[in-house]
């Protein structure tokens, strides 16, 4: 965004002339399609850069929205009981480019009662440090993203975050990778459920919360082999990983708490049918306050012995609390599995 004054003096005289900003504003649909026709929005010019583009209404039934070359905005928002299912970007899935300015967000409230969709490939703002935030507050409709999730480029490279946020339920279809970011993580938090429907080229940790008071857990669901970083921890903080079938491979696991001091919810990794392969080895931190921590289903050592620590010490009203790791899982890829803790107080079944 560019803001130009040009001014002349003279004896007695100053001549000046000032361009238009784009402004935050609401799809009216009133013309076209067309992402860029000023004429469908409430606001000339279009949302832009710094903007916050809101879709709260029938749209003039113009609800796949073309973005053209590309489009770049601060903000998404979908708005109140009102608002049409939405796609933004045209042309099927991975056919258009929306970028979310640096630290941007899309985020779906509560009072949404329409499934929305994002259709285009996310590119997140430039190469700087930054977390972008993606939120479902809605109990009863999903929020989809078709298309990949990578990186911005621009600038010098740095470490991103991706945050999937909120009540409801989030789907990423499309594959998340670093693009120009040295390395991008996933957080998930809130209650809803973040389904991950690609293999995923990402390499920063995963993080699962419970979302805050309650024992309602935040849940990670694979709906494709791969979808976590080969390399980078997978760190539960009173959440949910469901492989739903699927396998894959992570770095190490570390077992923490939530950002509350409430005691009650469980750190769960559950595979089905399918193989969870661990690159390095289980912690449970000294600071735990999960009801339990579960590894059940199907777990692959990947080669050699892995040890799992438990840590935790922890003192409630002068009663010692230690919590457990249980691994419940049929266990493969090596002849032991190797166990280090302060108490005895973690088995394998």
């Amino acid at each position: 965004m560019r803001f130009l004054v040009r001014m002349l003096v003279g004896i007695g005289c100053a001549v000046g002339s000032v361009s238009a900003w784009a402004a935050s504003g609401t799809w009216n649909g009133t013309t076209d399609s067309l992402w860029s026709t000023t004429t469908n929005w409430s606001v000339s010019p279009v949302p832009g850069t710094a903007d916050t583009a809101t879709f709260n209404n029938a749209g003039n039934s113009r609800t796949t929205v073309s973005l053209g070359s590309g489009v770049t905005v601060s903000t998404i928002l979908f708005d109140t009981a009102t608002a049409a299912a939405y796609t933004i970007g045209s042309g099927g899935a991975g056919s258009q480019t929306l970028t979310l300015n640096d630290s941007g967000a899309v985020t779906m409230n509560a009072t949404v009662v329409n499934n929305q969709r994002i259709d285009a490939n996310v590119l997140l703002g430039t190469a700087i440090t930054g977390t972008y935030t993606l939120t479902n507050n809605s109990l009863t409709n999903s929020l989809t993203f078709g298309g990949t999730i990578q990186g911005g480029t621009g600038g010098v490279a740095a470490a991103k975050t991706l945050n999937v946020a909120g009540s409801g339920n989030t789907t990423i279809s499309g594959a998340i990778g670093n693009g120009g970011s040295t390395a991008l993580a996933l957080n998930k938090t809130g209650t809803g459920v973040l389904v991950l429907g690609s293999s995923n080229g990402f390499t920063g940790t995963t993080s699962v919360d419970r979302g805050g008071a309650g024992t309602t857990s935040g849940i990670i669901r694979a709906g494709a082999n791969n979808v976590f970083s080969d390399t980078a921890a997978l760190n539960l903080l009173g959440g949910t990983i469901d492989l739903n079938g699927f396998n894959d491979t992570v770095g190490s696991i570390w077992l923490g708490k939530d950002a509350t001091t409430q005691y009650g919810n469980t750190n769960l990794i559950t595979t089905g049918v399918g193989t969870l392969t661990l690159g390095g080895n289980v912690t449970m931190d000294s600071d735990n306050r999960a009801a339990g921590n579960i590894i059940a289903g199907n777990l692959n050592l990947g080669g050699v012995t892995r040890t799992f620590t438990n840590n935790t010490d922890l003192a409630s009203g002068g009663t010692r609390q230690v919590t457990s790791i249980t691994v419940s899982a049929n266990v493969s890829g090596d002849t032991g599995v190797g166990i280090t803790t302060a108490y005895s107080n973690s088995s394998v079944a």
